[in-house]
């Protein structure tokens, strides 16, 4: 798991950087768009061959470029892989360590410890009311 961790942080930059080329691109497409498109639905000179190259080479890769950028949206950065990852471990640390049996004796020590603190505290309290009256 760690490794596999390790590894998508290391591609994380590679993908921002491919959505980013990817979301240019769609945007020259979608500039084409508007200058081969536009001009031939006002002028009326809209032909089937001028069709089906528009759909060929403008439609569909601006939805596959569009369709990429927005599953890319959902990919974390840099930044945020590193705090996932951090979250994550530091909580396994923490969930390991509570469970050590030595950790659990310690604990019980310093409850026994304290108990007899109070204890001590609570008699002299009483004694020195006691004492007082």
């Amino acid at each position: 798991m760690e490794y596999l961790f390790l590894y998508l942080l290391r591609l994380s930059h590679a993908i921002n950087g491919l959505g980013f080329i990817c979301l240019i691109l769609g945007s020259i497409y979608a500039c084409a768009w508007v200058v081969y498109v536009l001009p031939t639905k006002f002028c009326g000179d809209e032909t089937d061959e001028i069709k089906t190259l528009i759909k060929k080479y403008i439609v569909k890769p601006m939805k596959s470029f569009l369709i990429t950028g927005f599953i890319l949206l959902f990919i974390p950065s840099q930044q945020t892989l590193v705090l996932m990852g951090a979250t994550y471990y530091g909580k396994k640390a923490v969930t390991a360590m509570s469970d050590s049996k030595k950790l659990e004796k310690i604990s019980t020590i310093i409850d026994l410890k304290l108990d007899s603190y109070i204890r001590d505290l609570q008699e002299e309290a009483k004694n020195g009311a006691t004492n007082k009256l």
